[in-house]
């Protein structure tokens, strides 16, 4: 089975812009995949709220590219085939861009996993 593919990275980062979520499209997309990694569960409706995001101006579009940002991370982590993709520039952009919005995705990955784990997380001995 398939993975369903992320949205575009520009089209996540006009909606970021209009939403005025104070975020890169890297850092939402390691936000949102760290969440989930670490147990937490997201309504479609609330889910910039649960991963701390307050829209400055609007609301997500339905069906827009913060949807199917979320369908396809979940689907992406649930994925046996491991048919996994972070959502970062292409090949064509320069070096300090990719590395850059890399690190981003990092950070972002971190702190949805301490958001959804909480204080105490629930970890087995190799974790």
């Amino acid at each position: 089975m398939e993975s369903p593919e992320l949205p575009l990275l520009e089209q996540v980062e006009d909606e970021i812009v209009r939403l005025r979520l104070g975020v890169s499209a890297a850092e939402l997309h390691g936000s949102l995949c760290g969440y989930l990694s670490g147990g937490g569960k997201l309504e479609d409706r609330d889910w910039l709220e649960a991963l701390a995001l307050q829209t400055g101006e609007g609301s997500p579009k339905p069906d827009g590219a913060l949807d199917s940002l979320l369908r396809a991370s979940r689907a992406q982590l649930g994925d046996p085939d491991m048919g996994f993709a972070l959502l970062l520039p292409d090949e064509d952009c320069e070096v300090e861009a990719r590395a850059e919005a890399l690190l981003e995705w990092c950070r972002g990955f971190l702190g949805g996993f301490g958001l959804s784990a909480g204080a105490e997380p629930r970890l087995s001995p190799e974790a």
